[in-house]
Order: C-alpha cells, then structure tokens, then sequence
C-alpha cells in the first residue's frame, strides 16, 4: 500500500469512527435534544444527555457579526467532550447521528433562527419546546418530557444549587388515600437508579450538601444569599 494509500485510510478510519462516536447505540432509540448556544443551558444540558439514554445533544446559534453564517449548529461528542460544527443539511438529514431519531425536544430562544431549526427538525417528527433559559425554568420544562427520577433530581440540585421541594409529604403522612375526605393518590412510579457519569466543566457555584428528597418534586429557585 503507498503511503497515499495508507493516508487515505486512515483519514477515512477516523471520519467513520466520528460518525460511530455521535450515534445511541445499537438498537435504542434516540431523539435529539437541540439547544441554543449558551454555555449555562449547554451545561445544564450536557448533564440531562448523560443520564438520558438515547439523547442526542446538538446546539445552534444565530451569527452576531455580519460576515457569521446566519445559521451555526453543532455536535456534542460525548466521547472526547467537545463539540463538532455541522451544517443544516447534515443535521436534517441525520447522518451523523446512526439511526434516525425519532422526536425533538428544542429549547427555544427568541433568535429569527429558530424557525429555521425547527422546519428542519420535522422530519424527525415530533416536537416538543421548552421555552425557559434560566436553570429553574429549564429544569421543570425538560423534567415535563422526560420525567426526571429522583436520583437525577438530587444530582442536578447538588451541582446547579437548585432547591427542592417534596410535592409527596402529603401522601406519606395520610398514606395513599391522602387526608381525611380526599381520594386515592395516583400510586408512585417506579424509581430507577442514579446513573450519571462524568460532569462537564462545572460552572462557578458554591459548594452544597447532597439534597434527599422524593419524586415527584418541583424546582424553586434559590434562596438570596
């Protein structure tokens, strides 16, 4: 093989092996998960992908000076962390992605670039929005789609310094047909196990205690310090 040759393939080798790093893997499902480009919501996010099964993470962003493309989008690559720039077309046409995903959730900005995003992402089907940026808002929009157990809950109060708040005392107190005069409560979900990996880049938060708490909960923003 010349060394031509042998440049060749191995470019070729690692293009593959890129593709196969941005896919679910074999046989789950997988929907994209598309955010706008700020770093707050892309933590926050980066987070919810690693203990979603199946989430694929993509950002766009509107360009600012008047030589940007209007339209800039990227690839989360949680192999090696980092992000890779790709166009619409390929995103649209799920390339990068292995399967097809099936169904969007797309946190939307107020940017003209947005319609654009989302008239690509039909062809996924489903889409779903979330329109709060701030962590609180964020965190109960995207709770709403994909049902945060509470392991995943005390890890994201514990790093994002959220607090909880138990929507389920009630029903521990006055078991599961609530207080005196009230009906059956709807009986718990099943709870799963943490499974959250390696953290991105922590944003500058104080420190905090781990928070216990029980599903369901509900997010309220932090006390002034």
């Amino acid at each position: 093989m010349s060394k031509r040759s042998r440049i060749a393939s191995s470019v070729l080798s690692a293009f593959v092996l890129g593709a196969v790093l941005f896919s679910a893997s074999a046989g789950d499902k997988s929907s994209l998960l598309v955010v706008p480009a700020k770093p707050s919501v892309q933590n926050f996010c980066i987070d919810v992908a690693r203990m979603t099964p199946g989430v694929i993470l993509v950002s766009y962003e509107a360009g600012k000076k008047t030589n940007d493309p209007a339209l800039t989008m990227r690839l989360w690559n949680g192999a090696n962390e980092s992000w890779t720039k790709i166009t619409l077309a390929e995103y649209q046409s799920g390339s990068l992605f292995g399967q097809k995903p099936e169904g969007v959730v797309l946190v939307e900005t107020a940017d003209k670039v947005v319609a654009e995003v989302k008239a690509a992402s039909t062809v996924f089907g489903s889409i779903e929005t979330v329109s709060k940026l701030d962590t609180m808002g964020l965190a109960n929009g995207l709770n709403e789609i994909y049902a945060f157990p509470p392991s995943h809950w005390k890890f994201l109060a514990n790093r994002y310094e959220l607090k909880l708040k138990d929507l389920n005392a009630v029903r521990r107190r006055y078991g599961k047909y609530g207080p005196p005069g009230g009906s059956a409560a709807v009986p718990m979900p099943k709870v799963e196990s943490a499974t959250s990996g390696k953290g991105p880049v922590p944003m500058d938060l104080p420190p905090m205690e781990p928070v216990v708490t029980t599903e369901p909960v509900k997010i309220t923003p932090p006390e002034n310090k």
